[in-house]
């Protein structure tokens, strides 16, 4: 008796592994194509920021309305390094590429306005979080990437497609760079906005 319930068992896992394994595999198939994430284009690749510090940057950004991509990537360059030596746009998304943090194939413009989706897969990919097994199967998209930050308190209840403001960027960046360093996320409470 107790030797037909392993075979019978040895039998379900069977079916379902081969069930579940193409299923799982159009699905991965389907989201990253609806995730591509753009053309590669780079819009504004030239615009150049001023030069300045750390925290220059911090206090200037963290009182700004919203934040473009060309601060985010600066943003992350001082997070990783403490320091942005990129003339512009353009060496910054070459130096993060190279790195693993940004993806040549996504569209970039130095003006547009940064999404938490876009924040948090770039975010993911500097703090090397590899997620759930979901993020693990479909790689880092700008949705799991988001729900693994939330998951590891990186990033306080946030929609994927909203504007970054300059204060949550900062409180976002404080977190993972404590999270890189200590492996634990350190408490800088709500952003003003009450949106991170």
């Amino acid at each position: 008796m107790e030797s037909s319930k392993m075979v019978l068992t040895a039998r379900r896992y069977r079916t379902i592994r081969f069930l579940i394994l193409p299923v799982a595999t159009i699905t991965i198939g389907i989201l990253n194509s609806g995730c591509a994430g753009g053309t590669g284009e780079i819009h504004g690749g030239n615009k150049r920021l001023e030069e300045e510090n750390e925290i220059v940057f911090i206090h200037r950004v963290a009182s700004a309305g919203v934040v473009n991509e060309n601060e985010a990537l600066r943003g992350m360059l001082l997070m990783l390094d403490g320091k942005d030596e990129c003339g512009d746009f353009s060496e910054r998304i070459e130096k993060l590429a190279s790195r693993g943090v940004v993806d040549k194939s996504w569209s970039f413009n130095a003006d547009g306005t940064l999404t938490r989706g876009r924040m948090a897969n770039m975010v993911c990919r500097a703090c090397r979080i590899q997620g759930g097994w979901m993020m693990r199967l479909a790689g880092p998209t700008d949705r799991y990437c988001l729900r693994e930050l939330m998951y590891k308190g990186i990033v306080i209840n946030s929609s994927q497609s909203g504007e970054v403001s300059g204060a949550e960027f900062v409180a976002v960046l404080t977190r993972a760079k404590s999270y890189i360093e200590t492996g634990r996320v350190v408490d800088v409470g709500p952003t003003p906005s009450g949106l991170d």
